[in-house]
């Protein structure tokens, strides 16, 4: 192992030595940037034409490229900007006649010209698809747009990454949740955005790079895009998902330029289903949204500038089903208070004048009980656990028996998004040889984060400006060496909290999180009951600075295109993530809430032999505390890479590469991180053992140790069958890593003593000035351990000494830290079978390995003997729950798909059907903080479920398992016009647009949240998945569980009885199908020469279908379970993306473009 260990270390150093002397990086013949154009020339009796001179002209700047053809005739033009271009071709009195080919990013048409003799009527023959329907270059799959389809298809928001939703393979994500869509089964995070060539996302979540309004925007400078999947040309790395490669606009010889507006308002909007179920008016909503661009010459043919300036502003609707303590029961829980925790009266008064005050108190209903979203399905009139105390109504009744303790509605609120930016771009033709372009960005703008339907003093905002600019140079040295060269740098600001968070704190100390029983059926389900305060999420965020070094060197030899290269990317992060939670969060059941005591219930169903009097229902207080504020972060990447592109018959050409990847240990400057010295547990630990032996404290970097290279081999074929580029079989296999996202770090930068995470179960429901609350006990155990680290401190002493001292939890990483790795493997056959039509055959599958999974449970012990086979005492009782981040978990997809095009008389159409089925022990990168669906958030099933196996109950269908999908999108131009001036204005001009989704339901799983408090201590779990009595049992749940629950208590053992951590895989069940058709229609009122005037509107949702999202699935919340309770939002809209926007249903938006 050190020989290899020195190979690789002299490989990478070698490979950096040449990248930075030859000015390294050979691409393909295109890039992330470019395109390419290649062919062979033969003279009028069809021999080749060796040494023959092929001019190159960009036909909007008249950019020239000069190169040669080889002894084999053929030619090679590689990294060309995105462009028109002419050809025109000369050799010893031979020429051609010039073409015109069309340079899309990302695709190299292959361009064959036969010459005629100098001065002769020698007809010449040039052999150029005028669309590309199949491609004989590259062995990955490329869907390429033009400008006409990004600027004219129906993109909800102007988001940029819509694109790829129609690409075969994908499947949209309607969860609400981490990631726009998954790609061939691949997590929604690994996707990866490149901009101009490079990697235009955030790195601190593995998502596209966006604004305020969670939309990347910026639709009006995007010029081409290309939607890569299965990349074997080795440039491409850091995510093994799909490439979405953008390329902005640039300036030309001729004045050109839009200005775009487009607006929705309420009256243009569906009303929501369950809006409308429950009687409720469509909530108020305004977008408004605009683009302005300018670009052309400041010198002919020399340089040229390109400007955009966008923007969009909406007022966000919210809705959310909630639910209130009655004032009746508010009075009682006050009589009961006043002999269970009088001094706690105060705070709870505090709590009830806020609740009173809310608009959505006002027209709440008393809960009765019945299966309707403003019913309890558990009968107990909302009362939950509170139903157990027997409380007097002061009517003659009683709370829970007869009377109920909570009203409930479907609250709304409202929020502002404000977002604008502005980029240009200057490009500079230098010489024939030399070209240069920069671009500069800035975005602003201020997001409404969260909206608290109590009071908007708890709603948060977040201000996120960001800024960037890149620089690209493209230098041929000669027609057969060609080098690009990209340096780029961004920075953004994203932190989240109230407006005013001392006023927050003044009206609540605390937070309130969802009551955990008790309530409406549509409020449990939405976690909407009693929320109060300033949410647990809050206060958070993080600076991020990037910078990145891009080179390619292209270098055609005969046959042979040889590409070397390199990129580096380091990103430098101030993260405050610390600081969520740092007001505390009471998370309580109805009975312990009116008694005002964590624990002080007793739930009667987890009643056993060695248990007579049951179990507390499981109360809990947490708190995040800390005295560093900020975490100062870096992490980089280099790779560098090499190919060789041969074209070994002039049907087959081979690519085989190579990449080498270093993903250096990140570093915290500030010593941030805490470890746990040794392997857990250590040996002969007792509660005695000092802190400081078992903590390594302020440690600069979270993991042991780090991969010293990751290799990876890729190869790709191209095969013409027929010989004339119609009948073409390409297919290929590689290896590709993943890069975590860097929030992921969080988890090891809250570890004791740097961060104290309290877990606080007994004590009173109060403030931190009420003595013996579970307030106060969490920051007396945060004081103590602060002091007391340094000093010996044990968990006996601290127990002794700090009245409900609780233990920290504990986040472990294996010895060594590994990237995610996937093999993917695919094999195509297209046919084109008329000029216009194409079919393709497609087969794509990957196996993922080294993928990252959570162990909650390392640290947990039995609360009932025998419980999942866990131990009767913790490992190590020095710690609360303990989680260990490993490389267990593995992934597998196999998917088969046919995709038609067609391309002629201004219609453009794609359209792709997908079988497949997606595999894996945890989804969407394992990391729990970015769920693909919240269900899987929720039921922690994304988590290693039995601590002692990570395959027993996790490798199931994954997240995105979506067995049956089908995607169109279509562009129809008008290409004609009438010669009648009246009848063409009223039937010419026309031009309609569409995209349509249909796939099946997404897995969910069925939990039981009271697991780990019922049976186990010390686990961060979450829940148990709940064991399945009847295996007969409906597991689709679709639609009709809106208004009739898709199963019910009956069919699962009782919530708290279980002794294991589930008998069947997570995600055993489906949810709704989803549909979804957006169309643009539009009409040129005005055309002369290159400018017009249009005006239309798009639909979205047009059909108005309610899409559902996946219903309530928590065994232990009865009274929502089955139950489907809301609508799933598309992944990005009008309104934004991921902010909660009652956006469900069809959304009509006007608009007026002028373009010149």
């Amino acid at each position: 192992m050190k020989k290899l260990s020195a190979i690789c270390k002299k490989v990478l150093v070698l490979g950096m030595l040449f990248a930075a002397l030859f000015v390294p990086g050979l691409v393909s013949a295109q890039n992330a940037v470019t395109g390419a154009i290649t062919g062979v020339v033969v003279d009028p009796t069809g021999a080749l034409v060796p040494g023959a001179m092929v001019k190159i002209i960009d036909t909007a700047t008249n950019a020239t490229l000069k190169v040669v053809t080889n002894s084999e005739g053929r030619f090679s033009a590689p990294l060309l900007k995105p462009s028109k271009y002419e050809l025109d071709v000369t050799s010893n009195g031979l020429l051609s006649q010039p073409t015109t080919v069309v340079v899309l990013v990302g695709q190299t048409p292959n361009v064959d010209i036969t010459l005629g003799v100098a001065g002769s009527n020698t007809a010449v023959t040039v052999s150029a698809q005028a669309a590309q329907l199949v491609d004989t270059q590259s062995p990955a799959s490329i869907m390429t747009l033009t400008e006409s389809q990004i600027q004219n298809l129906p993109s909800p928001g102007g988001d940029i990454t819509t694109v790829a939703f129609t690409a075969p393979g994908v499947v949209l994500n309607s969860g609400g949740a981490y990631g726009n869509f998954s790609s061939d089964g691949l997590p929604g995070t690994s996707n990866l955005y490149v901009l101009n060539g490079y990697d235009d996302e955030d790195p601190f979540l593995n998502l596209n790079n966006s604004g305020s309004s969670n939309l990347t925007l910026g639709q009006g400078e995007i010029s081409e895009a290309a939607v890569v999947q299965n990349g074997y040309g080795v440039q491409y790395g850091r995510g093994a998902g799909v490439i979405i490669n953008y390329t902005t606009k640039s300036g030309s010889n001729k004045f050109h330029g839009a200005a775009n507006y487009f607006y929705n308002g309420t009256v243009l909007n569906a009303n929501d289903w369950f809006n409308k179920q429950g009687g409720g008016a469509r909530p108020h909503a305004v977008s408004n949204q605009w683009a302005a661009n300018v670009g052309g010459p400041v010198w002919k043919d020399k340089l040229f500038f390109f400007a955009d300036y966008e923007g969009l502003h909406y007022v966000l609707p919210a809705q959310n089903y909630v639910a209130f303590p009655t004032q009746a029961f508010q009075s009682a829980v006050l009589n009961n208070l006043a002999t269970t925790a009088p001094a706690n009266i105060p705070f709870y008064q505090q709590a009830f004048a806020l609740y009173n005050s809310s608009p959505n108190f006002a027209k709440a209903v008393p809960v009765t009980n019945g299966s309707g979203q403003l019913q309890d399905s558990s009968g107990q009139w909302g009362c939950g656990s509170a139903a157990l105390l027997n409380l007097p109504d002061g009517n003659g009744g009683t709370f829970g028996k007869t009377t109920s303790c909570t009203s409930s509605a479907l609250g709304t609120g409202a929020n502002k998004n404000i977002e604008w930016l502005f980029t240009g771009r200057v490009d500079w033709n230098i010489s024939d040889k030399h070209k240069l372009f920069g671009r500069y960005k800035m975005d602003r703008g201020t997001q409404p984060t969260y909206t608290s339907f109590v009071n908007p003093l708890f709603s948060t905002i977040s201000s996120q400006p960001s800024y960037e600019g890149q620089l690209n140079d493209t230098y041929v040295f000669s027609p057969h060496i060609v080098n690009q060269f990209i340096f780029a740098a961004n920075w953004y600001t994203a932190f989240f909290g109230p407006s005013n968070t001392a006023a927050t704190l003044a009206a609540f100390p605390t937070y309130f999180a969802s009551i955990n029983d008790g309530g409406s059926n549509g409020a449990e389900a939405q976690l909407g009951n009693q929320n109060l305060g300033l949410s647990n999420s809050y206060i958070d965020g993080r600076n991020v600075t990037q910078y990145q070094f891009v080179d390619d060197l292209s270098v055609i030899k005969g046959n042979h295109t040889l590409r070397f290269g390199y990129d580096f990317r380091r990103n430098d992060i101030t993260d405050v993530d610390a600081q969520q939670n740092f007001a505390g969060t009471y998370a309580l059941f109805m009975g312990d809430f009116a008694n005002g005591i964590l624990n002080s219930v007793i739930n009667p169903s987890t009643k056993t032999a060695s248990n007579p009097n049951g179990n507390p229902f499981g109360s809990s207080f947490t708190q995040q505390l800390t005295n560093n504020k900020s975490a100062d972060l870096a992490l980089y990447n280099i790779g560098v890479y090499a190919q060789d592109e041969w074209q070994a018959t002039s049907r087959l050409k081979l690519t085989l590469g190579v990449r080498f990847d270093r993903t250096g240990n990140p570093l915290c400057t500030n010593a941030c991180f805490s470890l746990y010295n040794g392997a857990f547990p250590q040996s002969n630990v007792t509660t005695s053992t000092p802190y400081s032996s078992l903590v390594n404290a302020n440690q600069s970097h979270p993991f042991a140790s780090v991969p010293k290279i990751n290799p990876q081999g890729r190869f790709g074929f191209n095969y013409d069958v027929t010989g004339n580029g119609r009948t073409v079989v390409r297919g290929g296999f590689g290896m590709f890593t993943d890069l975590y996202p860097a929030g992921f770090l969080d988890n090891f930068i809250d570890n004791m003593p740097n961060v104290y995470n309290s877990y606080i179960t007994s004590g009173s429901v109060g403030s931190t000035l009420i003595p013996g609350s579970a307030m106060a006990n969490s920051l007396a155990s945060f004081n103590g351990v602060e002091a007391g680290f340094n000093n010996q401190a044990s968990s006996s002493s601290l127990g002794a000494t700090i009245p409900g001292f609780a233990n920290p939890a504990l986040a472990l990483a294996p010895s060594e830290f590994k990237n995610p790795t996937y093999l993917e493997f695919s094999l195509q056959v297209q046919h084109q079978f008329t000029k216009s039509d194409a079919v393709i055959l497609a087969y794509a599958g990957n196996t993922g390995y080294d993928e990252i999974i959570w162990n909650g449970a390392v640290n947990a012990a039995a609360a009932v003997p025998g419980f999942g086979g866990l131990p009767t005492a913790q490992p190590d009782p020095n710690f609360g729950p303990a989680t260990l981040y490993s490389n267990a978990a593995h992934s597998n997809y196999n998917g088969g798909s046919v995709t038609y095009k067609h391309i002629d008389k201004g219609l453009t159409l794609n359209v792709n059907y997908t079988y497949s089925k997606a595999m894996d022990d945890s989804s969407n990168g394992g990391t729990t903080n970015e769920p693909y669906n919240y269900n899987s958030y929720y039921a922690k099933s994304n988590w290693q479920i039995d601590p002692h196996s990570v395959r027993h109950l996790n490798y199931s269908v994954a997240d995105y398992d979506i067995r049956n999908s089908l995607s169109l999108d279509f562009v129809y131009d008008m290409p004609f016009h009438f010669q009648n001036t009246i009848e063409n204005q009223v039937l010419g001009g026309w031009l309609v647009a569409g995209k349509s989704f249909y796939r099946s339901g997404q897995p969910f799983t069925v939990y039981d949240s009271s697991g780990p408090s019922t049976y186990t201590g010390g686990t961060d779990n979450g829940g148990v998945l709940v064991d399945i009595k009847n295996f007969k049992m409906n597991r689709n749940c679709g639609a009709s569980a809106a208004i009739t629950p898709c199963f019910s208590t009956s069919d699962f053992v009782a919530s708290g009885s279980q002794t294991d951590f589930g008998n069947a895989p997570r995600n055993q069940f489906t949810g709704p199908h989803y549909a979804d058709t957006d169309l643009t229609l539009a009409k040129k009122l005005y055309r002369r020469n290159s400018m017009n005037l249009q005006v239309g509107a798009n639909g979205f949702n047009l059909f108005n279908h309610p899409n559902f999202a996946l219903p309530g699935a928590d065994i232990s919340s009865s009274n929502g379970l089955g139950v489907i309770s809301s609508i799933a939002a598309p992944p990005t809209s009008p309104y934004g993306s991921f902010q909660g926007a009652g956006i469900g249903g069809r959304v009509i938006q006007v608009f007026g473009k002028f373009n010149f």
